[in-house]
């Protein structure tokens, strides 16, 4: 068996490990949105879904799933009668769904401070398509919100997605009238969010327990 600095020297394994460091930033990148798709043990299939997707992409062949959300994909040799490539992804993680997986590039968490609505017991946000908390949404709709008063903090978790298009005009008017600001018609191109709450914590202003789940 060859060992590794031979493989290494051969002229194909260094024109692959070449063009595998000019994809570097590209491979770093998916990884980043691969780890951001919640994906605990029996509830994998988004995460799945997407590597599904990249597999074909490439192209692989005959790309599948097992019931355990495992993906399957075959890269065919460029001799035929050469045996292929069989790659797998096992894609589940230990960390539970409601686990932070936000990260940038730099491992750095990402905080952001936002114009915000309150209606009808929603939260609607606005933001544009490439922003890193927009792009840290199509990955993971799972958020956490904070009111920036210190005395009477207010923790909001829940899940995010687009807002309905029948809402928008109504919202707009909210954040007119609380910010003189209307989101339709600047250039940036907004997107309207809108956040249900799945849990509330609440101090002071009456609420003398630390962190009163008040939802």
């Amino acid at each position: 068996m060859n060992s590794i600095p031979t493989l290494t020297g051969y002229s194909p394994i260094k024109t692959l490990l070449a063009a595998f460091h000019q994809m570097s930033d590209q491979v770093i990148d998916l990884a980043i949105a691969i780890q951001q798709i919640p994906a605990p043990t029996f509830a994998e299939a988004a995460r799945a879904a997407f590597i599904a997707q990249q597999f074909t992409a490439v192209p692989l062949q005959d790309v599948s799933q097992d019931e355990l959300h495992n993906v399957y994909g075959r890269l065919p040799a460029a001799n035929p009668t050469h045996p292929p490539v069989i790659i797998s992804a096992h894609s589940d993680t230990v960390f539970p769904i409601e686990t932070d997986l936000t990260v940038r590039r730099d491992g750095r968490p990402h905080l952001a401070p936002l114009w915000f609505v309150w209606l009808d017991g929603r939260v609607y946000l606005c933001t544009t398509p490439d922003t890193q908390k927009f792009q840290n949404l199509v990955h993971n709709q799972m958020v956490s919100l904070s009111l920036p008063d210190p005395q009477n903090v207010l923790l909001i978790e829940g899940e995010a997605h687009i807002a309905d298009r029948q809402i928008i005009d109504t919202i707009a008017d909210y954040f007119y009238h609380k910010y003189e600001w209307d989101f339709r018609y600047d250039n940036a191109g907004f997107r309207l969010i809108e956040v249900t709450p799945h849990k509330i914590l609440a101090w002071g202003d009456g609420y003398d327990a630390e962190g009163t789940r008040v939802l």
